[in-house]
């Protein structure tokens, strides 16, 4: 080696030295960089992870038996930041599996550049020349930095055609530097899965399992916030709230909970509400806000409009049923919504791929 490998310059290695570093290194330590700072090496880490969980190699580390559970760019916002000590082991272990492998000749350092292999077509479209980094207009770069989920239906038609914009003049691939920038981890997914050359019908088949997925996380989230405002409202001890809370996890094969932040948030969020109106009484949850939650910020406000507090809890009182009934209808108008927004990223990362036009993507999109 001409200078000694450093854990910066890791990100600089072509991909297949990045892939036979992280089959030398446990995935613990890769997850713990996925919930670390955002820099190129963790994206391309993510990126082989991809790779790995969407069976597009034969990888299977002897060192890691269990299986890899699903893993997606959102696991990275998913994960509590780890402690700086924390983080800095795990970059040493993956660094001195690096240098090892250099001093092997396993790896290229310094780094090699990119070899051109010969891709099946059966599972992956062609190549094309890597571009060079493009430039992004202010207007598309704002539109990147918020979820897909708060932009309007006339703004998901704009992100859209100035990314085919991007991918048809500069190539589709100039969409990898783009990536990064973009917030909304849905979209990230969809993309990287046509950067990594999946052909058109592995892209759909991919993201409908996602939307499928990802639905049924949300009506799962939706019907525990309308269990949570029952319980509040009937007056239940947070304790019972609780155990309702956690009633909705899903459980191993082992027996062990699987434990998913955004539920706990909800656990969490309810169970300390039904603490307040349990010792301070109902009026106490007229100062809670609930900025980015309509649905808990409607419940709540449906018990202050129909309790009065001197009343005794009655579980299973007509009130209730009123307030169950028309959070059900907020749910399933939400999750019209919800499905509909996923969708339209699909078709439009779909439309990208095949190099169609803003005014065509647009049409789509509209007719959604």
């Amino acid at each position: 080696m001409s200078a000694e490998l450093c854990y910066e310059d890791l990100a600089a290695l072509a991909l297949p030295d990045i892939r036979t570093i992280m089959q030398k290194t446990h995935i613990e330590d890769h997850e713990i960089i996925f919930a670390g700072p955002n820099s190129a090496l963790r994206d391309k880490l993510i990126r082989i992870h991809l790779e790995w969980v969407g069976n597009f190699t034969d990888y299977r580390a002897e060192k890691n038996q269990r299986a890899f559970r699903e893993l997606e760019i959102a696991s990275a916002q998913r994960l509590k930041k780890p402690a700086d000590d924390v983080l800095e082991d795990a970059k040493t272990r993956i660094l001195t599996a690096a240098r090892a492998a250099a001093e092997n000749n396993e790896i290229s350092w310094p780094p090699r550049p990119e070899p051109v292999a010969p891709i099946a077509q059966d599972h992956v479209a062609a190549a094309t020349p890597q571009p060079t980094t493009p430039s992004m207009p202010e207007e598309l770069a704002a539109l990147l930095a918020q979820p897909a989920l708060n932009l309007s239906d006339s703004e998901l038609v704009d992100l859209f055609s100035g990314l085919a914009i991007i991918a048809r003049t500069k190539g589709i691939l100039a969409l990898d530097q783009i990536v990064p920038a973009c917030r909304d981890w849905v979209l990230r997914v969809f993309l990287n899965d046509v950067l990594n050359g999946l052909v058109p019908t592995l892209v759909t088949k991919l993201g409908e399992t996602h939307i499928e997925a990802l639905a049924a996380g949300e009506k799962t989230r939706c019907a525990m916030i309308v269990r949570g405002v029952e319980c509040i409202n009937d007056g239940l001890h947070p304790f019972i709230v609780q155990d309702m809370m956690h009633a909705f996890f899903a459980f191993t094969a082992a027996g062990e909970s699987i434990a998913n932040p955004p539920l706990d948030w909800v656990v969490n969020q309810m169970v300390e509400l039904a603490e307040k109106a349990y010792l301070e009484g109902i009026n106490v949850l007229k100062d809670e806000t609930f900025h980015d939650e309509p649905l808990l910020k409607e419940g709540i406000a449906l018990i202050l409009a129909h309790k009065d507090p001197t009343d005794p809890p009655a579980e299973g009182d007509q009130r209730t049923t009123a307030i169950t009934d028309h959070l059900h209808t907020l749910t399933n108008e939400w999750m019209v919504a919800y499905e509909k927004r996923l969708r339209s990223i699909l078709v439009g990362v779909q439309c990208i791929q095949a190099g169609e036009e803003p005014a065509l993507i647009a049409e789509r999109l509209n007719d959604l």
